[in-house]
């Protein structure tokens, strides 16, 4: 497709969270070699940007234990982009997204599973609720993504990396 086409940018979104179903190969695969490709066929073809999406609970000193596969697949991913980045033209933005929602989320995520326990009756085991989180709209990632793309001449540094959220942490309670 690379041969076909002449792209501006490339963005990545794909991920896998955990190796229940697949085994860590098929999370490795979507989270570490597939980016890397896309990243390494960007740079040969030309492209300007390549947008690689993030997750905020590699940063978080949260307890995210359940998610260690998935933490450590999205940082060798972000090594492997870095160290492509320093050889090739080819800006990078890594966008490090809080927790988003939306239409169509996936039935295991908080928001659409405790919206759904309560359209069910479903007794809900919480904890005191008193934990924070930045919950942001799927919308709202998307606008932040062509914020980039019409600002990418703004861009100063051949990578940067920004967090994507409301900026209001609120109580889940």
């Amino acid at each position: 497709i690379f041969n076909e086409y002449h792209f501006f940018s490339v963005i990545h979104t794909a991920t896998v969270y955990s190796v229940n179903n697949n085994g860590i190969s098929y999370l490795r695969n979507t989270n570490i070699e597939m980016p890397i490709k896309l990243m390494k066929l960007s740079c040969k073809y030309g492209v300007k940007l390549f947008i690689n999406t993030d997750t905020f609970t590699s940063y978080s000193k949260l307890p995210y234990d359940y998610l260690t596969d998935y933490h450590n697949s999205k940082k060798e991913c972000l090594n492997g982009l870095l160290e492509i980045n320093n050889r090739y033209e080819t800006k990078l933005v890594n966008m490090i997204i809080f927790h988003m929602f939306g239409k169509n989320d996936g039935k295991h995520k908080f928001v659409t599973r405790i919206i759904d326990d309560l359209k069910n009756n479903r007794f809900i085991k919480l904890t005191k609720g008193i934990q924070k989180r930045d919950f942001i709209h799927v919308q709202d990632v998307a606008n932040a993504y062509c914020c980039i793309l019409k600002n990418f001449n703004r861009l100063k540094f051949k990578f940067q990396s920004f967090e994507v959220g409301s900026g209001n942490s609120i109580s889940i309670k």
